[in-house]
This record gives structure tokens, C-alpha cells and sequence, in this order.
């Protein structure tokens, strides 16, 4: 019997007459194996190579790994042994989903700049911005800035969330008629429009803009007013009877007025169509906040519009 690994041969193999398959074996090997042509396999150069006795065996069940001709498989040299981990998903071609990164929105382009432009100056300005914090630097050389608010021309009926029924139109009439106390510029839910108030100092005059013009009436600056009290915090935020009437309460304190007083009446309002023929490329009016964020209900306005409008547009006052 001889033992795995064992060089020696035991008497008893000597005398025993040989199998018919150590016959066969022995036949074969008798004879010349046929000689063949080209070059030998690797396996076949293996085994002729001279055993090296220092050399490590390999373990019994290592794998038997064979090198594949021809270009790798993209993520070949990352992947791991286990079937499945650390391969690379497979790119697909053609148009991403929709919602992905890249979707286009098919709205107003103008329209979509605006409320882009709102969300990255909400996102920088604090939501809980306290009343008196410093005001951002002059637009211009000339520390006195300048201002437009809207305010609704037209009758329109809002209901409170008590369900008071609110009548919101206000026209430079009706701030004409305050004689007695200032008027508290209230109801602004707008982050931008509110930084904008933050922003004003008592003296500092405004654009009364009346809004609306769903009856005939044109849209557009009516008159002047000033500004004669800073900002303070907005009361009717907590006010269930009030327009501007604020659920959460930790979100009234972002809320703000400030006091305007009368100055003056257009005797010829100046219309939107009138300001927008000013708007155009190297005109005095193309960077106006009013084009750029349509819909605050208060806007800044430079020096340069500002004596642009007074001294090109406005023909006179009541």
C-alpha cells in the first residue's frame, strides 16, 4: 500500500502480480505517446518543469484561476470575488428621468428666475429675524434709499380666519385721510418684502403703487408717501380677525410694520405699461426690483430710478 506523499514501496508490491488496470497503465506507458504539434498547453510545461522542493504547495481546494485573453470588463479590477459586490451599475443612455437633476420646467421662464431668486435670498435671510437688525448697505452711493409698496385699489373680499369678511382695498386716499396717527403698513407675508422693510429708516420716501386693475383701473404709481417709524413687530399676525393672521406662533416674530404718513398725489398716475417702456437693455429702468421680483408687494428702488421717474414721468401733483 503506498501512503499519500510517501516515496517508499513495500515488499509485498514487489511480488504481487500487477492488475489488469496497472496492466493497461503499464502498456501505455511502454509505448511512445504521440508526439504533438504546435505549442504545448501550460498545464503540460508545468509538468515537465523540475519540482522545486522549496516552492509552497497549494491548498487542496485554492481555485484554479486561468488568465482570460482579450480586453477586461469595465469594473473588472474593482470587483470583489463576491458574486455581486462592488460592481459598478451599468450607465444607461438616453433622457434622465422626470424629476431627475436636470428637468427643464416648461413654466415662465421669467416667472421661474423669480421664485428662484426669492427662495436663495429666503434661505439667506434668517426666519426668525428679529425687528431692529442692522440694514443691509445702500443699493447706491447715496445712503438715502427709496421705496415702492402696493397696496390693493380695487374692492375684494378676503375672510379671516375667524371668518370675519375683510375688505383689503386700501387707495392714497384712504392714507390721505390718517391725519391723526401714522399708517401701519401690516399684512406683508412675504420674506423678501419684509427684509425690505426691515431695511427702511424714518425720512426715506416711497412709491405708493396701487395694485389690481381687474375693473379698468390701470395699475401703477399714485402718489408719495414717507417713512416716519422703523420697523416693529406685526400685531395682527396674531389676530384671528386680521388678513395677515399667522397659525404657528412660533412665526409671528418674523412679521413687521413700519409707520407711513401722506406726501403727495399724482395728478396723473404713472401706469406699469409707462414704466416698462423704460426697462429695456441700458435703459434707466432695467434693473428695477419691480420687473425683476414682479410680485413683492415691497421693493426697493435706487436713487437713479427714483429721480429718473420724479424728474421723466411724473407730470404733477393734486
Amino acid at each position: 500500500m503506498m501512503a499519500r506523499g510517501d516515496d517508499t514501496v513495500h515488499e509485498d508490491a514487489k511480488t504481487a502480480p500487477p492488475s489488469k488496470k496497472r496492466k493497461a497503465t503499464t502498456k501505455k506507458e511502454a509505448g511512445a505517446p504521440a508526439k504533438k504539434r504546435g505549442r504545448p498547453s501550460k498545464a503540460a510545461a508545468a509538468a515537465a518543469a523540475p519540482e522545486d522542493d522549496d516552492a509552497e504547495e497549494p491548498a487542496e481546494d485554492a481555485p484554479v484561476t486561468t488568465k482570460k485573453r482579450g480586453r477586461p470588463a469595465k469594473g473588472a479590477a474593482s470587483k470583489s470575488p463576491v458574486a455581486g459586490e462592488g460592481k459598478a451599475a451599468p450607465k444607461k443612455r438616453g433622457r434622465p428621468p422626470k424629476g431627475g437633476e436636470t428637468t427643464k420646467s416648461h413654466a415662465d421662464e421669467e416667472a421661474a428666475e423669480e421664485q428662484l431668486e426669492e427662495e436663495l435670498l429666503d434661505s439667506n435671510d434668517a426666519e426668525g429675524a428679529e425687528i431692529g437688525e442692522p440694514a443691509p448697505p445702500p443699493s447706491s452711493s447715496n445712503s438715502k434709499r427709496y421705496w415702492l409698496m402696493k397696496a390693493e385699489q380695487e374692492d375684494r373680499e378676503e375672510r379671516a380666519h375667524n371668518g370675519t369678511v375683510i375688505n383689503t382695498k386700501f387707495t392714497i386716499d384712504d392714507l390721505r385721510s390718517k391725519t391723526t396717527a401714522p399708517e401701519l403698513w401690516d399684512g406683508v407675508r412675504n420674506h423678501v418684502a419684509a427684509k425690505n422693510m426691515r431695511a427702511m429708516r424714518k425720512g426715506e420716501l416711497a412709491f405708493f403703487y396701487a395694485s389690481g386693475g381687474k375693473q379698468g383701473r390701470t395699475p401703477g404709481i399714485v402718489g408719495i408717501m414717507e417713512v416716519v417709524s422703523e420697523a416693529e413687530h406685526d400685531v395682527t399676525t396674531a389676530d384671528e380677525g386680521a388678513y395677515g393672521y399667522v397659525g404657528e406662533e412660533g412665526k409671528r416674530g418674523q412679521w413687521c410694520v413700519v409707520g407711513v404718513e401722506f406726501r403727495k398725489k399724482l395728478s396723473k398716475p404713472v401706469s406699469l405699461k409707462e414704466l416698462q417702456q423704460h426697462r429695456g437693455a441700458g435703459e434707466a429702468l432695467e434693473k428695477m426690483q419691480l420687473f425683476k421680483q414682479s410680485r413683492l408687494s415691497v421693493a426697493e428702488v435706487s436713487a437713479a430710478e427714483w429721480d429718473f421717474i420724479m424728474e421723466q414721468l411724473v407730470e404733477g401733483y393734486e
